[in-house]
């Protein structure tokens, strides 16, 4: 789905997008959310931190990866906590449905909501 339309039509389902990052080493910093993402053969490591003073919801059921043939698929976090406190950090270990080869590059996406409203991240990774 083209960048344009997806923006479009997550403005008029009233959910704020944060823009796609692509990074190396993969870590991600904004006024709300700390982020570190390392991919590889058989997982995704990630660690995220709170940098509000508001609690933070990961909606976990909506976690998703998009694979290198640009489908989106369920990623599994069983058992984490709803809501990440304010100055918390929390790490995942995510197992993706398929495995990682060295270059192959996905995009991982974590729905949050950050002061009730909705905001989904978009980390763009390399596999090593």
């Amino acid at each position: 789905m083209p960048a344009i339309r997806l923006a479009f039509l997550l403005g008029l389902a009233g959910c704020a997008q944060v823009p796609v990052r692509a990074f190396d080493p993969p870590r991600f910093d904004d006024s709300d959310l700390s982020a570190e993402l390392a991919p590889e053969a058989a997982q995704i490591r990630m660690s995220l931190s709170n940098r509000s003073d508001t609690p933070i919801a990961v909606r976990w059921a909506e976690l998703a990866m998009v694979g290198p043939d640009h489908r989106q698929v369920a990623l599994a976090a069983p058992g984490q906590p709803e809501l990440l406190a304010p100055g918390a950090r929390l790490e995942v270990t995510l197992s993706p449905p398929i495995a990682l080869t060295a270059g192959m590059r996905v995009e991982v996406i974590v729905p949050t909501n950050v002061r009730g409203v909705p905001r989904d991240y978009h980390f763009r990774l390399r596999a090593r």
